[in-house]
């Protein structure tokens, strides 16, 4: 039970780096075009 835990904790942390990369690549595209 622990391990299926730490396995969907990461599944998770993954998913929620993309979602940030994705806000931060999306963040970077608006400065550019606005400068």
């Amino acid at each position: 039970m622990e391990m299926l835990k730490a396995f969907i904790h990461i599944k998770v942390t993954e998913q929620h780096n993309d979602e940030v990369e994705d806000q931060d690549e999306q963040i970077m595209g608006t400065l550019k075009y606005l400068t």
